[in-house]
């Protein structure tokens, strides 16, 4: 699987993470798309709505779309530098930046 050519390339782990924790498709490509970025030690990336990300998803999707979806907008997903989802899941801690 090519991460250039898909648009949600996901590791066996994060698929499973994210049926397991029932995180729409759509959420995932809204992170990878508007999401906020904190770049680990490690070379993975953390994709997380911040309040400037949620402002920005709002405008562009809609405030009625982002409303439907509030209670996945706490959702996270961990990149590779590959471009491969390694996991996600919900926050339940503040990312410090």
């Amino acid at each position: 699987m090519d991460p250039t050519t898909s648009p949600l390339s996901l590791t066996h782990h994060a698929r499973r993470r994210r049926h397991e924790r029932g995180i729409p498709p759509l959420v995932l490509n809204w992170l990878l798309d508007h999401g906020a970025e904190h770049h680990q030690h490690d070379g993975t990336i953390i994709r997380y709505f911040d309040k400037r990300a949620r402002k920005l998803l709002d405008l562009i999707v809609g405030h009625e779309a982002t409303s439907r979806m509030s209670k996945y907008l706490a959702a996270y997903a961990v990149t590779a530098d590959d471009g491969y989802i390694i996991t996600t899941g919900f926050r339940y801690k503040r990312v410090w930046n």
